[in-house]
């Protein structure tokens, strides 16, 4: 337990955070907590070895950083693979806990909310392009709680020459989250409609 109360402790400021930050879901918070733990061990252990390195030989930590990337790979590897699953779990547990979908059908100049968004339809554009790409776009005005407000353009690409599809998806990246929206299918002959 000597060498786990500073990476546990660590880990517990961290629960604190995601709670107050927002974070309710109790398995998903126990998940996080059991990652940070994990990230905490790792870290503390590979700065554990350049102290150790660093009281040895007398270097610099520079030196001894570079000495261990550079003759001692193996021996901090593994440290280094640890915290790189852990980043690869984060964002699994946050796909898994903190994810919301729903969707959608809109006719032009219809508003909807969605998960603190409000999501105004202008219209779909179609536009042929030179390389024989066929591109519609769903023009979407975007509010947020704030009162921030984004114009997302999600759309598909249409190759003919090889009858695919292609989504590409409207994005708006935030610290506290991400608004992915995807326009899943569209009707412009009768009325300017989409989903």
């Amino acid at each position: 337990f000597k060498i786990i109360w500073k990476p546990f402790f660590l880990s517990l400021l961290v629960l604190v955070f995601l709670y107050y930050a927002g974070v309710k879901s109790a398995a998903g918070l126990f998940a996080l907590w059991l990652i940070s733990l994990v990230f905490s061990i790792s870290l503390f252990d590979l700065l554990r070895s350049f102290h150790a390195r660093r009281r040895e030989s007398g270097s610099s930590l520079v030196k001894v950083v570079t000495d261990l990337f550079k003759n001692d790979f193996h021996q901090i590897g593994a440290n280094l693979v640890h915290l790189g699953m852990v980043l690869i779990t984060i964002g699994m547990i946050g796909s898994e806990y903190f994810q919301t979908m729903t969707e959608v059908s809109l006719s032009s100049g219809q508003e909807a909310n969605f998960s603190g968004y409000i999501f105004h339809f202008e219209g779909v554009k179609q536009n042929s392009l030179t390389d024989g790409k066929a591109v519609v776009t769903a023009v979407l005005n975007v509010n947020d709680v704030s009162g921030n407000q984004h114009i997302l353009l999600p759309g598909t690409e249409y190759f003919p020459r090889y009858k695919q599809f292609i989504p590409v998806p409207g994005i708006w990246r935030t610290i506290t989250g991400d608004l992915y929206v995807i326009l899943e299918s569209w009707q412009m002959e009768t009325a300017d409609t989409a989903v």
